[in-house]
């Protein structure tokens, strides 16, 4: 896909429909800022799916170092409603590097970093995506040589989602919830839909944009070696929608672990997720009522759990995690909701 054309088409699109132009904005910028270099349009006008609803976000990136960590402002213009808000070049370009330097890493050291992003960088995760593929006022996306670096970031986070969404499915049902492993399964497959669309370099980190885009995508920019993955989904979707108010199937759960055994060689992260094990996150814990024990979180807070060992030989694959017994599975997915016993990939490290 010409990323350039189409970020610059959307934005030129939508602000056509709202009597706007690039020069009018960025009028607006100049008067909120010093020094501003660039003014981007960004988030969703550019990627198309904007609605009458939708605000109009501006990033401004500037040469003074004074900006750094400004809050945005709200403004009304020309009777619509605009979100400005400025980084520093220098920043920005730090930020920049710092995601270019994650292309070739493996998805540990990848997830690491996506999580760790926000403490590390003056430029939020927000921020970046919207920036790489924000259109400047010359009509021009003039950060989009990092797509592909983004893309591979936010498909590892993505998947790193799906997996554990995927997993709490599969345990729910095991415990008799079967609506609520509905729901996950659903969002299982949200997460895999974004999943490959960032790995395709459409890179959207907000949720409710995820079925339009992957509805839009299907047969253009996911076509070919995406064919097998995209009619497990789509099949599996087409059930899971109707199993959140009736309750999920063991042939929907059979299918799930076929799915997730396939995208994870479709993403070449088998070998990955191979050793991950379901265990405490913390293993400070004392004996409580019988048959319960306390757990403190990294939080400070303490949660209660089940008094069940996890036994040393399961593994956090699909096909174990659906063969658990429902004793074992109402403990895991208690421990997962209390944020005490993970199924990530940075699990791996606890």
């Amino acid at each position: 896909m010409d990323y350039c054309a189409f970020h610059s088409g959307n934005a030129e699109a939508f602000l056509d429909s709202r009597n706007l132009s690039f020069a009018s904005l960025e009028s607006v910028a100049k008067l909120q800022y010093d020094d501003v270099k660039c003014t981007l349009v960004t988030s969703s006008p550019v990627h198309g799916v904007a609605n009458a609803a939708s605000d109009i976000d501006l990033i401004c990136i500037t040469a003074a170092d004074d900006d750094r960590g400004a809050m945005a402002s709200q403004i009304h213009h020309d009777g619509q409603h605009l979100e400005t808000v400025a980084f520093a070049t220098g920043d920005v370009e730090t930020a920049m590097r710092a995601l270019a330097g994650y292309r070739a890493a493996g998805p540990l050291d990848t997830l690491l970093a996506y999580r760790r992003w926000d403490a590390t960088q003056a430029v939020s995760r927000k921020y970046l995506e919207r920036i790489v593929s924000g259109v400047a006022t010359d009509r021009g996306v003039p950060y989009l040589g990092w797509h592909t670096a983004l893309g591979g970031m936010w498909a590892v986070a993505a998947f790193d989602a799906f997996r554990q969404s995927a997993g709490f499915a599969l345990l729910a049902l095991r415990c008799g919830e079967t609506r609520g492993a509905g729901a996950y399964a659903a969002n299982a497959l949200l997460h895999l839909m974004n999943a490959m669309l960032s790995r395709r370099g459409w890179t959207v980190s907000n949720k409710k944009w995820t079925r339009l885009r992957w509805r839009r995508a299907s047969g253009s920019l996911l076509a070919g070696d995406d064919a097998a993955a995209i009619e497990a989904i789509d099949a599996l979707w087409r059930d899971t929608l109707p199993a959140c108010t009736a309750g999920l199937t063991e042939a929907d759960a059979a299918r799930l672990v076929a799915l997730v055994e396939l995208a994870d060689a479709d993403f070449g992260f088998e070998e990955a997720y191979a050793t991950l094990r379901p265990k405490l996150r913390q293993p400070e814990r004392a004996p409580f009522l019988p048959g319960s024990h306390v757990v403190l979180r990294q939080d400070g807070r303490a949660a209660l759990l089940p008094g069940v060992e996890t036994p040393a030989s399961l593994t956090a694959q699909a096909r174990d995690l659906a063969a658990v017994s429902p004793e074992l599975a109402r403990h895991l997915l208690a421990g997962a909701r209390a944020g005490v016993i993970g199924f990530s990939l940075t699990d791996s490290l606890s």
